[in-house]
């Protein structure tokens, strides 16, 4: 088995019949698909069984809520993939994406993270909205993207090593924001990847069901993430001026999410951290 298809749903039982058609057009048969519902109380079990019945490589797990990064990380756990591909389950795919990623390993062997271009989806006015093209091969710039305002890549293009994730700190869970990015910054920053110039996963952007939409209360883990590789000797792939700008960034955003929110308690845990932060500069 090469490729496992993991996707957590929570009550989507209106969408995760459309993804799920579009993983199964893939023009192979090498690949299994992993449904973890994470407590769903509609009618999603009864849409996916059906489904399953008459598609042997997609397989059912149910939980009790857990969030969308432990039934993420439970996904993985029970795969048989050489290589993972998190799909969000209002999403859709491209029926050529796993041959896009098969030339892209024959082109750049020995990789270990490889991800495509996509394009946002209005699927009730069955609208794609292009963005800017990535550049092709070797990719260090996350950080310095981000910075830009620059999104490279979002979960339903983005094919991991499963080996390179079950050794990660894999999807943080309990978070109510940034679990995806502090993954992100682990598996671009620490291993080899490639980027692909072409559209595989198309992101839905009408779609107010959401696994993870809630309001942010305390900071993401990415942020002690980049403080902790500022602190070690080893910066990995990745510079100082760009953790730094990073850095600089989060606290500016989330300084103006705290006050319009006016939530004293973030703004308290953003000075602590700042200080922390400050402190770390002035001494090295």
């Amino acid at each position: 088995m090469k490729y496992s298809y993991i996707i957590p749903v929570y009550n989507r039982d209106v969408y995760i019949i459309q993804v799920l058609e579009s993983i199964c057009l893939q023009h192979r048969s090498d690949f299994e698909v992993i449904i973890v519902d994470d407590g769903s109380s509609d009618n999603t079990r009864d849409v996916v069984e059906e489904f399953i019945s008459e598609n042997d490589n997609v397989h059912y797990f149910y939980q009790s809520n857990g969030g969308v990064s432990s039934a993420r990380n439970f996904g993985a756990k029970v795969s048989r993939g050489e290589f993972l591909i998190f799909v969000d389950s209002d999403d859709k795919v491209k029926a050529e994406q796993l041959n896009i990623f098969d030339n892209a390993m024959t082109k750049y062997s020995k990789c270990n993270v490889y991800f495509t271009s996509y394009e946002f989806w209005d699927s009730e006015r069955d609208v794609y909205i292009p963005r800017a093209e990535i550049k092709e091969g070797l990719y260090r710039e996350f950080l310095t993207d981000f910075v830009r305002g620059i999104q490279p890549f979002l979960v339903g293009g983005l094919c991991i090593d499963r080996n390179v994730f079950l050794n990660s700190r894999q999807f943080v869970v309990g978070e109510q924001f940034g679990e995806d990015q502090n993954l992100w910054i682990d598996i671009i920053c620490d291993n080899t990847s490639i980027s692909i110039p072409i559209v595989s996963h198309f992101y839905r952007v009408d779609s107010n069901a959401s696994l993870s939409k809630k309001r942010i209360s305390k900071l993401p883990p990415d942020m002690n993430n980049i403080l902790e590789r500022l602190n070690s000797n080893n910066h990995y792939n990745v510079s100082s001026e760009s953790m730094k700008a990073y850095i600089n960034l989060r606290i500016k955003s989330f300084i103006k999410i705290a006050l319009r929110n006016r939530d004293f308690n973030l703004l308290y845990e953003i000075f602590i951290f700042s200080k922390k932060y400050f402190i770390n500069s002035k001494c090295r």
